[in-house]
């Protein structure tokens, strides 16, 4: 039983904080940067860490599942109960012949291949496929104090393995890792396809004017006809001066 004082001995993880001098698709390749990092001397590479962001489940499909995939999967299972019995009949009747043991090798073979076909048969949640489940990361950043920051982008720029914060801009300066709880600046509020700028409010929106409803064919004529009187009006009243 665990003791009081173990258990407040006991550290939880936390995120580090300190400088994102790098980040990079694949752990894969976050892996080959800490290897240039290790193999520069009067580095202290404990204190360098690789957060893994944006955590995502991912179910990798490996094939189609049938009758004929659940009898060689319990093919596989029963091989290895055949020879697992196979061995047990050697140990506890060593004077046996082989006849018994090939009989018992047989017997566990044909229970594995029923017992998948049952199992798939007898599955609530019957698929047609098979799958792994996992789970990876977005991206991968490279975090380590702030003063070894300059020092660390040096080494991976000579190295061939920098590559520029996902989260940085070219020509600004990377992100920090803070601790959880500490407060952040919320953006501005920027009016829609324009850049708000520093100091100057934003102009709220005019609202648009409502369309017109589309008229029909006869008040179409009538405007026609509107026209024409107030035409011969006027080139009348022109004539009589």
């Amino acid at each position: 039983m665990s003791s009081p004082r173990n258990l407040g001995q006991t550290s939880l993880p936390t995120i580090p904080t300190g400088d994102v001098v790098a980040s990079y698709p694949t752990y894969d390749a976050a892996r080959h940067a800490v290897d240039v990092l290790v193999r520069e001397e009067g580095l202290p590479v404990s204190s360098i860490s690789v957060v893994g962001n944006d955590l995502k489940s991912v179910e990798r499909i490996t094939g189609r599942m049938n009758y004929t995939r659940a009898a060689l999967n319990g093919l596989g299972n029963g091989v290895m109960i055949a020879i697992f019995m196979s061995l047990m009949w050697l140990i506890f009747f060593p004077t046996t012949d082989m006849l018994a043991i090939v009989g018992v090798f047989v017997i566990s073979i044909a229970f594995g291949v029923i017992w998948g076909i049952l199992a798939y048969a007898l599955s609530p949640q019957k698929r047609e496929f098979t799958s792994i489940m996992q789970v990876t990361a977005s991206r991968f950043d490279l975090v380590v104090p702030h003063n070894m920051s300059a020092k660390v982008r040096d080494t991976l720029q000579r190295g061939g393995s920098w590559s520029q914060p996902m989260d940085a801009q070219p020509g600004q300066q990377p992100g920090q890792y803070t601790q959880p709880g500490q407060p952040t600046q919320p953006p501005q509020p920027t009016q829609f396809g324009q850049p708000a700028q520093p100091g100057h409010p934003t102009q709220p929106m005019q609202p648009a004017q409502p369309a017109q409803p589309p008229r029909t064919y006869g008040e179409m004529q009538d405007e026609l006809r509107r026209r024409e009187r107030e035409q011969q009006s006027s080139t009348g009243g022109s004539t009589e001066v």
